[in-house]
């Protein structure tokens, strides 16, 4: 039955009857239930019927997107194929089907995106370039091909047709005509506030709407409705508050970041200009929820692991280093502030329709002088990245008779900015000084600087402050990285062909392949030393000091292998490195992330101690080795 359905719908695609053809295949699909032949012992002849018919299976799903693009269900056939392309990552076909129904839908910076995304699936895992259809599909796109968004009769059946039910629904509504009684929902006596509750779940991937900001909700408006109307009300948050909230699902962050890549990228040039990130990367990160990446689940954040949290940063430094560099910061001061603060901050941090955007500095501390109810606290700091986007400054402080490393969380407007940002690289982060003098800052807004336990949070908050910073340090690099490499590759095909060119020569391929050898060993320690972390918190146990020291020694290692990377295309990109543009900028930011204080000497001395025993009973602290008695 499963083959005459499959045959009936090819017969049907090739007398141009898509509709009918689709609703065979679908048929066919429907008659899968698990795996093929499962607990059927297999010998030799069995096995390759299995192989067959998952390879049929597999197609059916391609048929099946790609006539849904044609017959213009673009939404719903890219979500079956990113599903497909979760347990397929190296499928080309699946691939060119996507690239090809995100064109139709208007998406081309996604379809350019997502090219970009399945070459560095093949290059990575295979080590090849993608095949001479996907390549081709590639330049059409880059063309505009008309022929890529033209759709088949069926397609333009199903628009005209909307089209006139568009037209008679207007002519109903110009006529004063309303549908019968029957056919309208009966609209609720509270549902202004119910849509806005129902909203606030959607905004936290329908499962994080929590009490506190539901019955905000509620009290708002309680005092605009009758008394039935307010019974009514409770009753609906009730039943609300009574769902199962499902805290273990997650947004696709990974996802949204690598779709921004082809927008960042764009607006690299304005954002240097500005010397802050343009409005519409600030809107960007907000709407894909990217801010809230370490924010805690029962708050409405992602509580993102380290190893997916690696792969975001990465993807949008690989589309503006500038803006992973902002994003990054933010996200660990935002984060942060939602797991260690007090309950008076958070309610007030968290209460919006969306997350507060936190920047400031962390690691050169000012001074803070105890007293009732809180610390006064003054100082001067540098280097606050995204503080330009930000409505609150995390900063760092020592008390005064403790000695105690605090930070704190301050309304922007406490501070006094320094618009002092003029730098090599790294421009667009805007990263200002400011200084504050005898600011009071309450009990519930500040925490423990080493602090590695939350109140709110599961086992990502155990890390603390700087462990999270050194997985957003290492996206950085990586993505960073991996963005020149990719660059320069770019531009030596373009110049094949000529003379004594990039393409011709010996060199330029051995030291190629060199710096692309020692990238990917960094990339692989980077992600090796994450997931062996993260496999220990998972299992209830702390990190070890040589866990901690394997994770700062990835992140410079990165670091400084990227930086001969930059060197390396520097070299050999010729003008095109030197003068305005891409590859310029790549280079000026990659120099300014060697900077930080992550990277620097003397992290690696302190992690040469600890690796050659020569540090007994000392533990991190930050990020250097102390005694602790």
């Amino acid at each position: 039955m499963f083959e005459e359905l499959c045959e009936r719908g090819e017969a049907a695609q090739r007398a141009g009857a898509s509709r009918n053809a689709l609703d065979c295949y679908l048929q066919a699909r429907d008659l899968w239930r698990g795996p093929p032949l499962e607990g059927v012992p297999l010998g030799l002849a069995l096995q390759g019927d299995l192989a067959r018919l998952g390879e049929r299976r597999l197609t059916l799903e391609e048929q099946c997107a790609s006539l849904r693009s044609t017959l213009g269900e673009h939404e719903r056939a890219i979500a079956d194929l990113r599903d497909l392309l979760v347990a397929h990552p190296l499928r080309e076909p699946l691939w060119a089907a996507l690239l090809h129904a995100l064109y139709r839908m208007g998406r081309q910076a996604d379809a350019l995106a997502g090219y970009q995304e399945a070459r560095h699936r093949l290059v990575d895992e295979l080590g090849i370039e993608p095949g001479p259809e996907l390549q081709r599909l590639e330049q059409r796109i880059l063309a505009q091909d008309p022929s890529l968004a033209a759709c088949g009769a069926a397609e333009r059946d199903a628009r005209a047709a909307a089209a006139r039910g568009r037209t008679a629904d207007t002519g109903a509504a110009r006529a004063g005509r309303r549908p019968p009684a029957t056919q309208r929902p009966k609209a609720a006596p509270s549902s202004r506030w119910f849509a806005r509750v129902t909203l606030s779940r959607a905004r936290f991937g329908h499962r994080q709407c929590t009490r506190r900001y539901v019955f905000y909700f509620a009290y708002d408006l309680i005092g605009l409705m009758t008394t039935r109307a307010r019974r009514e009300n409770r009753t609906m948050a009730e039943a609300i508050l009574a769902q199962p909230i499902d805290t273990t699902a997650t947004p696709d962050l990974v996802d949204r970041a690598r779709r921004l890549r082809p927008l960042l990228d764009e607006h690299a040039e304005a954002s240097e200009r500005l010397g802050e990130l343009t409005g519409e990367i600030d809107a960007a990160l907000h709407d894909a929820w990217l801010y809230g990446m370490w924010v805690p689940r029962s708050l409405g954040g992602a509580e993102l692991d380290p190893v997916s949290s690696l792969r975001v940063v990465e993807a949008l430094a690989y589309g503006q280093p500038s803006a992973a560099w902002v994003h990054m910061a933010a996200a660990l001061a935002i984060g942060t502030a939602g797991s260690y603060l007090g309950d008076e901050a958070v309610d007030e941090l968290f209460s919006g329709d969306r997350f507060p955007v936190i920047a400031g500095q962390g690691t050169r501390p000012g001074s803070a002088r105890p007293r009732d109810g809180g610390h006064d606290i003054s100082g001067s700091w540098s280097f606050a990245s995204g503080i330009k986007h930000s409505t609150y400054i995390h900063t760092a402080v020592v008390t005064e008779d403790t000695g105690e490393f605090r930070i704190c969380v301050v309304p922007l407007g406490q501070a006094t900015l320094i618009d002092n940002w003029d730098v090599l690289g790294l421009v667009a982060t805007g990263s200002i000084d400011y200084t504050m003098d005898d600011v009071f800052v309450p009990e519930a807004w500040s925490h423990e600087g080493l602090i590695e336990e939350s109140p709110r949070g599961g086992d990502l908050y155990r890390l603390g402050i700087i462990h999270l910073a050194l997985i957003g340090h290492s996206g950085w690099a990586l993505g960073t990285g991996r963005r020149i490499l990719d660059e320069l590759a770019a531009m030596a095909r373009t110049k094949a062909g000529r003379p004594g060119q990039l393409a011709d020569s010996e060199t330029f391929h051995i030291g190629f392949a060199d710096v692309e050898g020692k990238f990917r060993a960094a990339s692989a320690f980077v992600f090796e030393a994450w997931h062996d972390a993260w496999d220990t918190l998972t299992a209830g146990s702390w990190l070890s000091v040589r866990q901690r020291t394997l994770l700062r020694i990835a992140l410079t290692n990165a670091t400084w292998t990227a930086h001969e990377v930059a060197q390396f295309a520097y070299r050999n990109g010729g003008t095109t490195a030197l003068r305005s543009g891409t590859m310029q900028r790549l280079f000026r930011d990659m120099h300014a992330g060697t900077q930080h204080i992550t990277s620097a000497n003397g992290v690696l001395r302190a992690a040469g101690q600890e690796l050659a025993g020569l540090a007994p009973g000392k533990e991190w602290v930050f990020l250097g080795l102390e005694d602790i008695g």
